[in-house]
């Protein structure tokens, strides 16, 4: 009956996982209280020691489920950015299931160590620009580590709460030095939010995560000011696309020879691979279906994320 009951845990688990950690993201439906800070230890200098575990302070993680026999999926690590520590998430392998390592801003489980994801969103009332922060990946093979914002609005008169704006990143190869990346949050609405929450996975597919993936994370902050935004773009435009939004070809340029293109729809789905070697390209999108996609663009070990419009 034990094993039994820590399988149904992990099977609802990862399923909740992948639910957050892919790009059509489950919002769950509480409402929020005054605004506060989102990232209060965006450094992760300071953790919390526990008997079994230890988390950064003011974060989550699936570290709880060491009361079950579950190794740490985060751990603290002096392999930082700057600072002493920084977080490393790292996917597990168990006996029954393997478990994704997972950073959030709320909790995860309940009490009881079951899965509980109503917690996970925290007030937040700003509009920030981009997300920034440093990190190393090392996805095993054919996995791919991820990270993603979400910012939303409880809406009244649906009693359900609004996607306001998201940004994310996914990681399918080795970035083994720090990197910077600074992404740009895509609003859906013009209004504020009145909640936010940030999930981080070493595994993007909760499903089957793959053991031995690993994702290093250090100094995650929000990005607010025109001039800083101004600043980043100037920095980190990898390439640009035109005419945007686009009815029948979408033209790509960049000044560095482009590794390779994905683009997914607006419920998160793969729609479109492209690996290339010249540092322009255009695709033919006269097919595609109406609506706003996500282009993720790869130049070395640089990552940016851009949103697009077809007609």
């Amino acid at each position: 009956m034990f094993a039994s009951s820590i399988k149904l845990i992990k099977h609802n688990m990862k399923k909740m996982i992948t639910s957050c950690v892919l790009w059509g993201l489950v919002i769950f439906n509480t409402q929020s209280a005054k605004a506060q800070t989102l990232f209060s230890n965006g450094s992760f200098e300071e953790w919390d020691t526990l008997p079994t575990f230890v988390n950064p302070k003011g974060w989550y993680s699936l570290n709880e489920l060491t009361a079950f026999g579950f190794d740490p999926s985060l751990e603290i690590t002096t392999d930082a950015h700057q600072g002493n520590f920084a977080v490393k998430l790292i996917s597990v392998s168990g006996q029954l299931n393997d478990l994704s390592g997972v950073l959030a801003t709320g909790p995860m489980l309940n009490a009881m160590g079951n899965p509980d994801f109503s917690k996970i969103k925290k007030p937040f009332t700003s509009k920030p620009t981009h997300l920034e922060f440093y990190y190393k990946a090392f996805p095993a093979l054919g996995d791919t580590c991820a990270i993603m914002l979400v910012l939303t609005k409880w809406n009244q008169a649906l009693q359900k709460p609004d996607t306001i704006g998201q940004a994310g990143l996914t990681l399918p190869d080795t970035v083994d030095s720090y990197t910077k990346a600074v992404i740009e949050i895509t609003y859906a609405l013009p209004m504020p939010p009145d909640s936010a929450f940030l999930i981080a996975s070493s595994s993007l597919d909760g499903f089957n995560p793959i053991p031995g993936s690993t994702f290093y994370i250090d100094d995650i902050k929000l990005i607010e000011t025109n001039t800083s935004t101004n600043e980043i773009r100037t920095e980190r435009q990898l390439v640009s696309l035109y005419p945007n939004p686009a009815t029948e070809i979408l033209h790509i340029s960049g000044t560095k020879k482009i590794k390779d293109i994905n683009v997914f729809n607006i419920q998160g789905q793969l729609t479109y691979q492209l690996g290339l070697h010249e540092n322009e390209s255009e695709i033919n999108i006269a097919d595609w279906p109406s609506g706003i996609y996500f282009m993720q663009v790869r130049v070395g070990n640089e990552t940016e994320m851009y949103k697009f419009v077809k007609h």
